[in-house]
């Protein structure tokens, strides 16, 4: 079988197509309060956030997002995830967040799959 090609260079490199979504979300480590951060894009592996706060690569986190899939309507999701990277952004004094999808239910990987389908970069 033969493995994809990446093209995108650095921490930024995911296999299936994305879609950007730009909108507040929450996340939280295991036995801690939820903290807002914001959105970049989705797949149907990850997500990317904006945070104020470092979170560390490897960190399991739990995602809240309120997935618009049609006007009008969200689908409120609490995902969990793995830190694949997290970059600090020496301009804004933010971190650039990549979290990767573990197992996510079968109904969400497919509500996510269609948007991203919908509108994917």
């Amino acid at each position: 079988m033969t493995q994809p090609i990446l093209t995108t260079p650095g921490p930024d490199r995911r296999l299936t197509p994305r879609r950007d979504l730009r909108m507040k979300a929450l996340w939280r480590r295991p036995g801690t309060e939820f903290v807002e951060v914001r959105t970049i894009d989705i797949s149907a592996t990850g997500i990317g956030l904006i945070s104020d706060v470092n979170i560390p690569e490897g960190e399991t986190c739990s995602v809240l997002i309120a997935l618009p899939v049609s006007a009008g309507r969200s689908v409120n999701m609490q995902i969990t995830g793995s830190v694949a990277h997290s970059i600090l952004n020496g301009q804004t004094s933010q971190f650039k967040i990549g979290v990767l999808f573990v197992q996510l239910p079968p109904q969400t990987a497919a509500t996510i799959r269609e948007f991203v389908a919908a509108g994917a970069t």
